[in-house]
């Protein structure tokens, strides 16, 4: 008899992915240099960096509060519906996915905002997607009711 996993089977914790598509960013950048310039791009990158920053506090404030682990290598022990997943199932992922054309703009590295559609790509079929199943099967009908009424992304 196969013994149900703990916790969701992903492909990588997504902060290792978000270092990846940065490092990528930069080698790329440093192998075909690929800049962007100018006080409005830095200014829209403050501003994505901030919104990053501020939407990851609240996310993480939310699941304390919960008293559930942020790291999806453990056993969740709650769906979270308040705070930021009253609007996105994913609110730290979505500002993972902010933060990178945030950083690209802001040191006017273009190959670090770009990777930021690949980084998505990757979190939606390598961690959202198997999380989404382990959810289902932990929660069932409390977690069936969490996704009808809140999107996956924003």
């Amino acid at each position: 008899m196969m013994v149900p996993a703990d916790h969701p089977a992903i492909i990588m914790p997504p902060p290792i992915l978000w270092l990846l598509a940065v490092g990528v960013g930069a080698l790329l950048q440093w192998l075909i240099p690929w800049r962007v310039t100018g006080i409005g791009w830095q200014g829209i990158g403050l501003v994505l960096v901030a919104v990053a920053f501020f939407l990851s506090v609240w996310a993480l404030w939310s699941l304390r509060q919960a008293k559930t682990p942020v790291d999806p290598l453990k056993t969740p022990r709650a769906i979270v519906t308040f705070g930021p997943y009253r609007y996105s199932r994913n609110p730290i992922y979505v500002a993972l996915i902010f933060s990178l054309p945030g950083i690209g703009f802001l040191t006017g590295w273009l190959w670090i905002a770009i990777l930021a559609v690949p980084f998505w790509a990757i979190l939606q079929w390598g961690v959202v997607r198997p999380e989404e199943v382990f959810l289902r099967q932990k929660f069932g009908n409390e977690y069936e009711r969490y996704c009808a009424r809140t999107r996956r992304w924003v």
